[in-house]
């Protein structure tokens, strides 16, 4: 079915090594953050939908521009109100130049998978204890919070052109792997005493026009998005200090 397509893939695996170092700085802050009465970590899935914003990409997304994402969170509770979250996890993207009306006629396409590290702070404005002054478990607690943070994309693009395109790729500076700015915010949810649900809605500043592998009719650098639900349980934590 692809027989008339070109397929371009440029792997450049110089940068792979930030993983661990990103994981080594995470736990390294951990430490060295001060062990409050109210400080707890948990860890979980998260189960998510993601879309981007390129140069195959609608400007408003539609149902079949979605994919999946699943990942791994890490979360530092430092006190209420401030904690430190460690993120590793696979993303998956396709783009068309179906869902651009201005681009219909020309047949790009793209495909392209993501593993995203990435550490975040966030502030949660009003978080409180999880247990009450008569040390009662303050059951169904929702606590609203935003988050910012820095990371890593890696990913090879896949570019299906017609034959007639094919002398346009793949392009000079193309690249596999990006500066990632996670911002974005969510809803913390304490099911039971040691498992927690979170809903997190954000955004993926990458600072290049190359994550789905093209950067022609464009100046733009491209985004992505993602939203989704975990599910955590307590590791650590005196239940009756939290």
């Amino acid at each position: 079915m692809l027989d008339p397509y070109i397929v371009y893939v440029q792997t450049n695996n110089t940068m792979k090594p930030l993983t661990p170092w990103l994981l080594l700085s995470f736990l390294c802050l951990c430490a060295s953050l001060p062990l409050s009465s109210q400080s707890s970590s948990e860890i979980g899935l998260f189960f998510s939908t993601t879309d981007y914003l390129g140069d195959l990409s609608r400007k408003v997304p539609g149902r079949e521009d979605f994919g999946w994402g699943i990942g791994v969170n890490a979360r530092y509770m430092v006190d209420p109100n401030m904690g430190v979250k460690f993120y590793m996890g696979y993303k998956d993207f396709t783009g068309s130049d179906r869902t651009v009306p201005r681009n219909a006629d020309r047949g790009w396409e793209t495909a392209f998978g993501l593993m995203e590290v990435s550490v975040s702070f966030e502030y949660h404005p009003f978080g409180r204890g999880r247990y009450n002054f008569v040390n009662v478990f303050n059951r169904y607690q929702l606590s609203p919070f935003f988050y910012l943070g820095v990371g890593a994309a890696m990913g090879d693009a896949e570019v299906f052109v017609p034959a007639t395109d094919e002398g346009k790729f793949p392009e000079e500076a193309d690249r596999d792997v990006f500066v990632a700015l996670p911002m974005g915010g969510g809803l913390r949810f304490d099911l039971s005493e040691f498992c927690i649900l979170t809903a997190d809605f954000g955004f993926r500043a990458v600072f290049s026009d190359y994550l789905d592998g093209i950067s022609q009719g464009s100046d733009r650098n491209d985004w992505y998005f993602t939203g989704g639900l975990s599910v955590s349980i307590l590791l650590h934590g005196e239940p009756e200090k939290l």
